[in-house]
């Protein structure tokens, strides 16, 4: 609960401290940094393991929780900003705007890239490979260091409405094409192994950077907070709920799974660019008419 607030929080912060042509840049360098910090994390966590006693854990969790005193004095220094207006309060006005709760649900599929990347990829090598453990390591590492070094990048096109929608296309197609390539690794394991963990990083990234612009784009900037609470509820949580429940039957379906979950993120890919179109006419349709 505390993660899933901060994240709402955090990008309404992030939408008031920058003019709105900055927002998906900055949020672009803040994953990056977040990456870093999920490399660093699982470098100590590899460390205090290896010690073989729980005091290295215990010490290990400490430092953790000091980061984030540190992170809370940090933010405590940053300019004071509003969330915006309350409105109707509760997330009625959010829940009212049926294209923003559209576009909310259509990003939820595509975030479920990031299961198939978590979840999905280290229960393939055990289960669905006979590739040896340390694989799993390496197909995390090299999805972080992907998103490290391109995710800034990548996320320029994304800066507009009319981006969002390409990098929407491509996202669903690439993690389409991740998803075909563990189905049909049974064969040429190593090349496709290697095909499916870029083609899943490529798809985090372009997919991130599209639900960040439209997170933002779609919602009125005097409703800002209550707007991302509203999509990290349906865009994030949602995914992160039904994350391991796909991954697991898709894990346990085998080749067939893959392909299956492959034929359904290449759908929602081409049916994402004309949801977007209608949901972000309907979302902006009655700020024109006032």
């Amino acid at each position: 609960m505390a993660t899933s607030g901060n994240t709402a929080a955090r990008a309404t912060l992030m939408g008031k401290l920058v003019p709105p042509e900055g927002r998906t840049a900055l949020r672009a360098y803040q994953r990056s940094v977040s990456n870093i910090g999920f490399s660093v994390g699982a470098l100590l966590f590899a460390l205090a393991v290896s010690t073989g006693t729980t005091t290295a854990l215990y010490a290990l969790l400490a430092l953790d929780a000091a980061t984030f005193c540190v992170g809370a004095l940090t933010t405590s220094r940053l300019p004071a900003t509003g969330r915006g207006a309350a409105g109707r309060g509760l997330g009625r006005d959010a829940m009212g705007d049926s294209g923003y709760v559209t576009v909310s649900l259509l990003n939820a599929v595509h975030a479920l890239n990031r299961a198939v990347v978590s979840i999905g990829v280290p229960l393939w090598i055990v289960y669905g490979s006979d590739l040896p453990p340390w694989t799993t390591s390496a197909a995390m590492i090299l999805n972080t260091v992907v998103v490290v070094a391109l995710q800034a990048r990548l996320s320029r096109p994304a800066k507009d409405v009319a981006g969002a929608r390409r990098a929407l296309l491509a996202a669903g197609t690439l993690t389409a094409v991740g998803c075909a390539a563990l189905a049909a690794a049974e064969r040429a394991v190593w090349p496709l192994f290697v095909t499916a963990c870029l083609a899943l990083a490529l798809g985090e990234i372009l997919g991130a950077a599209a639900g960040w612009t439209l997170s933002y784009d779609s919602a009125p900037d005097h409703l800002l907070g209550q707007y991302q609470g509203m999509w990290q509820l349906i865009a994030d949580g949602s995914a992160k709920a039904a994350g391991p429940a796909v991954i697991g039957w898709t894990v346990a379906a085998g080749p067939a799974g893959w392909a299956l979950l492959a034929a359904c993120f290449a759908g929602v890919a081409a049916a994402s660019p004309p949801v977007v179109t209608w949901a972000s006419a309907c979302t902006r349709r009655p700020a024109q008419m006032g």
